[in-house]
């Protein structure tokens, strides 16, 4: 009979691959763990669903309409920790700051804004939207006029931190346009000189004697 051929011997140093378990590896991956939490957080609104209608009412009177903004910028916030991008704060610290100023700029117009329906217990900013422009009475005209002030700034602010460099630009030429173009002073040719014939000065000694002393004739032989 043939020898029998043997195989080639397995390399020494490596342990052999076990086979993994497929219960678990479905706990690897970011859907499972999605759908767990979800599962979880719809369980927990429907067991303690009369508290979770309270703490939403109360959210709905303390902010009003502003609930949206927080809503985004919590989503925005998880989306960032998700992809593991939080570093972009750092980065561009400036333009989250000013959408922060804008976002309270369109809080303190909801503020303004009398909420007719009963939904907001105030405004349609809410509590906080009402008190952020100092809480204006709708005839008092200078409280009014101190939450457009306080809008205005928020603005302004806003746009400082997005764009500083042409923020700038823009208050330099409207300041340009209020002061007015400065007058260019007048400056006087200079005229040219006229210079006076100077008279000969005669001597004293000789000016009382006649010419023909001055000029004595030659004797005569």
């Amino acid at each position: 009979m043939a020898p029998k051929a043997k195989g080639k011997p397995a390399p020494k140093g490596k342990a052999a691959k076990r086979g993994s378990s497929g219960g678990l590896e479905i706990f690897k991956t970011q859907s499972t763990w999605w759908t767990i939490f979800t599962v979880v957080v719809i369980a927990l609104l429907v067991v303690f669903r009369q508290e979770a209608l309270d703490f939403f009412a109360s959210v709905r009177y303390g902010v009003g309409l502003g609930s949206i903004f927080i809503v985004v910028y919590a989503l925005t916030i998880i989306i960032l920790v998700i992809r593991r991008s939080l570093g972009t704060f750092i980065k561009h610290w400036n333009i989250w700051l000013g959408s922060v100023a804008f976002v309270f700029a369109v809080w303190g117009i909801l503020g303004f804004i009398q909420d007719g329906s009963g939904n907001f217990r105030q405004t349609l900013g809410g509590h906080f939207g009402f008190y952020l422009i100092g809480g204006p009475t709708p005839f008092d005209t200078a409280k009014t006029f101190i939450g457009i002030v306080i809008i205005l700034a928020f603005v302004i602010l806003g746009f400082l931190l997005v764009a500083p460099r042409i923020t700038l630009k823009v208050f330099s030429k409207i300041y340009a346009l209020i002061k007015g173009t400065p007058k260019k002073p007048v400056t006087q040719q200079p005229q040219p000189r006229t210079t006076q014939p100077v008279k000969p000065r005669w001597n004293a000694r000789y000016s009382a004697k006649p010419l023909s002393a001055l000029n004595p004739s030659p004797a005569r032989c």
